[in-house]
């Protein structure tokens, strides 16, 4: 009953003896209640902000208010400081606002700032250390960050960042990765021929970083997401709808240039070009291809009812022989030149040119059209 309420004919009246205080009840828990709040005076510390209160059980409104990181990320905020989701991935908690560019709801405006130590060139080293023995599709020996296209080598950042494993080379390399995001979006008339005519991309020359970049940034949104995002009945790791509408337009655009295939990788050097870096170039793509239809069978989207029938790549698509060897693959800058020349001879002459070695022969052995158990 609320204080001072009007009181029928021959009802208790249970009245506050607080100091200035004139609130009268109807039941005497109502009374005790009211009075423990004038013993208490605000003693119960918000877990959300600065402010008091006067009974444990908080508002839901305020319980319920959600951290910036996820609402950047729309997701349900349990609460708390950290709230779940954050002491998951071990990135900072917080009620601030980020700020957001106009038209990108969550992108972080401002791009993160490098730590001193470690260095851009320390966050490249860690990536190649911890990341690149599990996705090798890029070439240790010839990467330089002073030559490379800038997506490329702050998407190579970005992971570094993460498997730096601090909260705050975390919290870094997310912001980076809705920075770099939102340019390859922003950018994507310039590399996306998901659906160009075959006359519209006679000589064009391969967009090979920028494709790797998009890669990267698909990996890193499996890794971002693997504990909100679920799993769906395939085991496929769930990631946002605008992530995965990169990799769809990745596996088309590439597919319609030919990068998937031996003879067209070879299109891409001009005579007198040394062998070497033929064999290096090949190599790479091939890593990359490989890495690509590794990604698209272990991801989805929540949009998309995913059909063992419908692939985004199958083994059909991988018109090319294996890769040659990770010990000459991973030589160093030292070594190199001499040991590459005889691989890159033993690989064209032995296995590159036969087509019975090539990694789509084995289509018609793996995909029987009358069993749809999805196991490659």
């Amino acid at each position: 009953m609320p204080p001072n309420s009007t009181l029928r004919s021959g009802e208790s009246l249970f009245a506050c003896d607080f100091p200035g205080c004139s609130s009268r009840y109807r039941r005497k828990e109502h009374l005790k209640r009211h009075q423990a709040n004038h013993e208490r005076q605000g003693n119960v510390p918000c877990p959300h902000c600065d402010q008091k209160l006067t009974r444990k059980k908080l508002p839901a409104s305020r319980s319920l208010k959600a951290c910036s990181a996820c609402r950047q990320r729309k997701e349900i905020c349990e609460g708390g400081s950290p709230c779940k989701a954050c002491e998951q991935r071990e990135i900072d908690c917080s009620l601030v606002e980020q700020s957001s560019p106009a038209g990108h709801p969550g992108r972080n405006q401002s791009g993160p700032e490098i730590p001193e130590s470690p260095s851009i060139h320390d966050y490249v080293k860690i990536y190649f250390d911890h990341f690149h023995p599990e996705w090798p599709f890029l070439h240790e020996s010839t990467f330089d960050p002073a030559k490379e296209p800038g997506v490329l080598v702050q998407s190579v950042v970005m992971l570094g960042m993460w498997a730096q494993g601090s909260r705050s080379s975390k919290n870094a390399a997310i912001a980076l990765h809705s920075r770099l995001a939102s340019a390859i979006q922003g950018q994507r008339s310039q590399w996306d021929h998901s659906k160009a005519e075959p006359d519209q991309i006679i000589g064009i020359k391969w967009p090979i970083a920028t494709y790797q970049s998009v890669l990267l940034q698909v990996i890193f949104s499996i890794f971002t997401t693997r504990d909100s995002g679920g799993v769906d009945f395939g085991l496929r790791h769930r990631i946002p709808a605008e992530d995965y509408s990169l990799l769809t337009a990745l596996v088309q655009s590439c597919r319609n240039l030919g990068i998937f295939s031996y003879p067209e990788m070879l299109t891409q050097y001009p005579a007198g070009t040394p062998i070497t870096m033929i064999w290096v170039g090949v190599e790479e793509m091939k890593r990359f291809a490989l890495a690509l239809y590794k990604v698209t069978h272990i991801c989805t989207t929540v949009e998309r009812q995913t059909n063992a029938s419908e692939k985004l790549m199958t083994v059909a698509d991988l018109a090319f022989s294996m890769p040659y060897s990770d010990e000459a693959w991973n030589l160093s800058k030292e070594t190199e030149g001499q040991t590459l020349s005889k691989a890159t001879a033993q690989a064209s002459q032995k296995r590159d040119g036969d087509n019975e070695k090539w990694i789509n022969s084995s289509f018609t052995t793996l995909n029987d059209p009358e069993v749809s158990f999805d196991w490659i």
